[in-house]
């Protein structure tokens, strides 16, 4: 059984050599073209790969350089016979809440010592 379609069997051998021929010339082109994207696409992936390997070690040298930083202001800290606290995490930001009240106290100060500037 025969899976060729109709008309190539009606063509001549040397016209279905040429046919066959002109279809494995297409077919190696087309995988030439596919291979060239792939390694294109491997290039890239591996040049992308080396900027995020540099980010990387640029910011662990960055934070070598932040914990080299704050130790000598832990020291300098302690030498000064300040307090350390024992870890950054745990030491307490201020409420938001109690930030605004002072701020809007701090502001009811400044408008009434600059009323008595202007008093005297």
């Amino acid at each position: 059984m025969e899976t060729r379609s109709p008309g190539l069997n009606n063509m001549k051998p040397q016209s279905l050599q040429l046919v066959l021929e002109e279809q494995v010339l297409a077919l190696q082109q087309q995988m030439a073209e596919n291979q060239a994207a792939s390694w294109r696409k491997l290039k890239n992936s591996q040049e992308a790969q080396q900027r995020q390997a540099t980010l990387v070690r640029k910011l662990q040298a960055k934070v070598l350089q932040y914990r080299s930083w704050c130790q000598e202001l832990e020291k300098r800290l302690e030498a000064t016979g300040g307090p350390i606290p024992q870890r950054w995490e745990n030491v307490e930001e201020p409420n938001l809440d109690e930030l605004l009240v002072r701020l809007e106290e701090e502001q009811q100060r400044c408008e009434s010592l600059a009323e008595v500037n202007t008093q005297l």
